[in-house]
């Protein structure tokens, strides 16, 4: 996978950690600035990232919602890297009172600037994706698979999906996974397309929806910005069927950020990130 990266090529281990508590950030993003080159910290904040000889002058940001980045001279890092973030305690969790009206009229608004946020012209995108399934009562992984690939992406005017194209795989089974797994995921390198959550409308954001949803607000950050971050949970789970919550930055309200589950009717199906 990684052999199109020639033989100059810099290996970097490390883990991930909150300064103050020791505990691992795992879902921490640690990536080559103005490159395609990234990866995510695992369960225990621990990541391995492959770093072509043409980009060993470049920098390496860490980052993780709610913590202060991180971006190091990657000639000065050594083969093994530990990272402890920092809390940004100036906009973590700061509570805002907000009427139900005015939080909701926030939120119309947020939808309302979709066009103003997002393209109205196709885009190319390159991407990278994981795929795992892991039996924590064996700690085994019966299933691993990774791709590069290229996306087009029509307008946020276009109702059309766009197309995938695959760059580079791989994939590794258990032997005995078509025994042990009785279902498969579908989807895949299609996530950024059927799971852009902006480009479908997804139900919780949307304006006549709120009605099956109660929201939250208080203020936080991403990659140190100030952000909202919007708490949403069903009022009834017959109807609503997510939870969790979701990002917007402060000045453009654009969306940032998704972190959800299903809700406890639909818990069964699975629970999802998305970025």
């Amino acid at each position: 996978m990684w052999s199109t990266f020639g033989f100059s090529q810099t290996i970097i281990t490390g883990k991930i950690s909150e300064k103050e508590s020791g505990k691992s950030l795992p879902g921490s993003s640690i990536y080559v600035k103005n490159s395609f080159i990234g990866t995510v910290a695992n369960k225990n904040g621990e990541f391995k990232i492959v770093v072509p000889g043409k980009n060993a002058t470049g920098k390496l940001c860490i980052s993780s919602i709610g913590f202060k980045s991180k971006t190091l001279n990657i000639q000065g890092i050594a083969s093994h890297l530990n990272v402890a973030l920092v809390q940004d305690t100036a906009l973590l969790n700061e509570v805002i009172v907000m009427p139900k009206d005015t939080l909701l009229a926030l939120l119309r608004r947020a939808y309302g600037k979709i066009k103003d946020n997002y393209y109205d012209v196709p885009t190319m995108l390159k991407g990278f994706y994981r795929e795992t399934f892991y039996m924590p009562e064996t700690d085994d992984y019966l299933y691993f698979g990774e791709a590069i690939f290229d996306v087009y992406k029509t307008s946020y005017k276009n109702n059309s999906e766009g197309q995938v194209r695959v760059v580079d795989s791989r994939m590794n089974k258990h032997p005995l996974y078509d025994t042990i797994c009785r279902f498969m995921w579908y989807g895949g390198v299609h996530y950024p397309l059927y799971r852009d959550h902006v480009k479908r409308r997804k139900d919780f954001i949307s304006p006549v929806n709120f009605k099956h949803y109660t929201y939250s607000i208080s203020k936080s950050s991403i990659d140190s910005k100030p952000a909202y971050k919007i708490r949403f949970s069903p009022i009834n789970n017959n109807v609503g069927r997510f939870k969790g919550e979701f990002y917007l930055d402060i000045e453009s309200l654009a969306y940032l950020y998704f972190d959800y589950s299903l809700s406890h009717r639909f818990i069964g199906q699975g629970s999802f990130i998305y970025t």
